[in-house]
């Protein structure tokens, strides 16, 4: 970040280390400023989703994997291994929730073979 401190992917890397390690208060702030940068990034508002995800914050946990959904997050076999036993756990019944999975299954579905 010394290098180039406008380099979105540095802040993201660095705010999944900090989750890691155990300090959410600077993962969240590593995962904004990455989106901050570059807020077309789908990954670190997923990882944000992830985090608040395991803290069993259903509301924020959803917001934020609907801002990765809405910047082309498509891997739907991530979210299903999250939500089997990852970070989305504690909220995989939630209404919102399934309705985002559900559209990612979808977008998924709806891309071309490659």
């Amino acid at each position: 970040m010394e290098i180039n401190p406008r380099y979105a992917g540095a802040y993201s890397n660095l705010g999944v280390a900090y989750y890691l390690s155990g300090d959410i208060a600077n993962a969240i702030a590593a995962l904004k400023k990455a989106t901050d940068i570059e807020p077309t990034l789908a990954g670190p508002f997923y990882n944000t989703a992830c985090i608040y995800g395991n803290e069993k914050k259903a509301a924020l946990a959803v917001k934020y994997l609907h801002e990765a959904v809405d910047r082309g997050f498509n891997r739907v076999e991530d979210l299903e291994r999250d939500e089997r036993k990852g970070c989305f756990q504690a909220i995989k019944s939630d209404r919102d929730f399934l309705e985002l999975k559900r559209l990612v299954g979808a977008r998924k579905a709806a891309l071309p073979i490659q």
